[in-house]
């Protein structure tokens, strides 16, 4: 039942439960020269270069994520900066309920999303988008940790281009930030340089109603479990409660006028 569970995932909240903001808002660019300077940050024995290109703001709902100190994950040793990937929908894809018509699943810098009906559910790619966060502050890091796919939340930062240096001067890798929601594929995720971040409302997974007969199906079936385990408990002689173990030692040294019970 555990893995059934967890090929079922975590259940997305319903429509009703959306916050009108994600509903029927879309993120927010601004783009100004006065920010494109570029500027160093030092992360450990890693220097980044950071480019910004807009002041940007978004607010979504989780479909899928990925930490990048996860023990699968073998890309970003070299890049410490970039912690969590946060892929998110909002506006028509919730509107129309197309949401709930897809799978979605991550790799260390993907988000995909699939789905296997005949016909194209009213879902669209323009509404949904990969997230690169780059925390500013370990508070920030620590909040979009707790981050679970299904909270509605809001992103707010600076879109940049970013190159890594080595302590020991060798040059690192280098990634470019989309600037537009329309685009696809390699190069299509937005790098967040994030100096704020909210959690607007937390998912509440047991309102699904197949998770919450199965969780209370498994709650029953191990106190079930426990209760028939119990050694059974019978009456002899003088009504002392008398355990059937034959070698019940500490009960005959209570109650030595008793016989051990016969074998066979």
């Amino acid at each position: 039942m555990l893995i059934f569970l967890y090929w079922y995932g975590t259940p997305l909240p319903t429509k009703t439960h959306i916050l009108n903001e994600i509903l029927h808002g879309a993120p927010q660019q601004t783009e100004d020269e006065s920010v494109a300077t570029p500027f160093p940050v030092k992360f450990g024995e890693f220097e980044y270069t950071f480019t910004p290109h807009a002041s940007y703001e978004l607010s979504g709902l989780v479909v899928s994520l990925h930490h990048s100190d996860s023990w699968i994950d073998i890309s970003h040793e070299g890049d410490p900066a970039q912690t969590v990937d946060i892929c998110v929908v909002w506006g028509p894809n919730i509107a129309t309920g197309g949401y709930k018509m897809v799978t979605y699943a991550h790799g260390d810098w993907t988000c995909y999303y699939r789905w296997e009906t005949e016909a194209d559910p009213p879902f669209s790619g323009s509404f949904l988008s990969n997230n690169h966060l780059l925390p500013t502050t370990p508070a920030l890091a620590s909040l979009v940790k707790s981050i679970k796919v299904g909270d509605q939340i809001r992103l707010s930062g600076l879109l940049v281009d970013y190159t890594i240096t080595a302590s020991s001067g060798a040059r690192g890798g280098s990634r470019n930030t989309s600037l537009i929601r329309t685009d696809n594929g390699n190069g299509a995720c937005e790098i967040i340089y994030l100096t704020g971040a909210t959690i607007l409302k937390r998912n509440m997974p047991w309102r699904d109603p197949l998770r919450y007969l199965l969780f209370m199906v498994m709650i029953f079936g191990a106190l079930g479990s426990f209760y028939f385990s119990l050694p059974e408990i019978i009456k002899v002689h003088d009504e002392v409660a008398h355990s059937k173990n034959p070698y019940d030692v500490k009960n005959y040294l209570k109650h030595p006028d008793l016989k051990k019970p016969t074998e066979g």
